[in-house]
């Protein structure tokens, strides 16, 4: 549930507005956070608002000094017709020790003390110049307290690249979909889809763990490749051993198969198997041997 901005009533020259709660669809989101003044640390000086700000006076348990800090705010959004827009977020003080004014410096309106509770989304209109009044007493409390303000600079004039309102007010198109109604009446916040710090921290955190989960897995994989092929490489460059074919000699078993071969026979047996020769070969009775036989003269 999101609450809208109502006005009910001028007074002086502000706007004086209550929030009632609406329910809002919203379907797409961008991230643009205002800047945060601390309104002690300008006192006495000027601020100037483009587009929004967040203005707070937070105070401890210790104030030092009695103080009556005086910020003066201005619009800067368009060169003409420039407004401001000054919201109450946050008002949580003890009017005694400490309270706010708004003043427009142009129309001399001023707001009514602000100071306790119950403040929260009260908006003012003012010209493009305001006055924060910011009293303190000093000494000690016995609890913090703290002003926080919404400050958006919008025009009348509508010009190219800035978002139109309902109300026909323009504003920074980045203040679009922040979270915070910059138009007064909800319309820059429509067609948004809202998401908790929490729920951001929670995709953020997980998208961060999820990309250095995939980084670790790709270092890893090049690793084991490289590797794989640093191997590979090294048993591809080794040098091989040529196996030598010995030549079998005859006879003789290989010491791949060794070969049982039965024992010679006797001498006795192989003697009387073997045929002895004669002593002389015969004599040749042929007519050759007679004709080659020599004649005497």
């Amino acid at each position: 549930m999101i609450g809208v901005g109502v006005r009910e009533g001028r007074e002086g020259g502000g706007w004086r507005g209550i929030m009632s709660p609406v329910e809002l669809t919203c379907v797409n989101q961008r991230y643009f956070l205002p800047s945060t003044v601390d309104l002690l640390e300008l006192c006495g000086q000027t601020h100037l608002v483009t587009s929004s700000a967040l203005l707070v006076a937070d105070v401890d348990g210790y104030s030092g000094t009695a103080e009556n800090c005086q910020v003066k705010v201005v619009s800067r959004h368009e060169n003409l017709f420039n407004h401001l827009r000054l919201q109450l977020l946050d008002v949580d003080s003890d009017c005694r020790y400490l309270r706010m004014y708004i003043r427009d410096v142009k129309t001399s309106w001023h707001s009514d003390n602000i100071c306790g509770t119950g403040w929260s989304s009260i908006m003012y209109e003012t010209s493009d110049t305001a006055v924060i009044d910011v009293w303190k007493v000093g000494g000690y409390f016995n609890r913090n307290m703290k002003f926080t303000l919404l400050a958006t600079s919008f025009s009348n004039d509508i010009s190219s690249g800035d978002f139109v309102c309902d109300n026909s007010e323009s504003i920074d198109d980045r203040l679009r979909c922040d979270g915070y109604n910059n138009c007064g009446d909800w319309s820059d916040e429509r067609s948004c889809t809202f998401l908790t710090w929490p729920w951001k921290v929670a995709f953020i955190v997980g998208g961060c763990g999820l990309g250095l989960v995939i980084a670790v897995v790709i270092v890893v994989h090049v690793i084991r490749r490289r590797n794989r092929r640093a191997a590979h490489n090294a048993l591809t460059r080794a040098p091989v051993a040529t196996p030598v074919k010995q030549t079998e000699v005859p006879g003789l078993p290989s010491y791949g198969s060794i070969a049982a071969f039965p024992p010679p026979p006797p001498y006795s047996a192989v003697d009387s198997q073997v045929n002895v020769p004669p002593a002389s070969p015969p004599v040749y009775q042929t007519e050759e041997a007679t004709e080659a036989t020599p004649t005497g003269r």
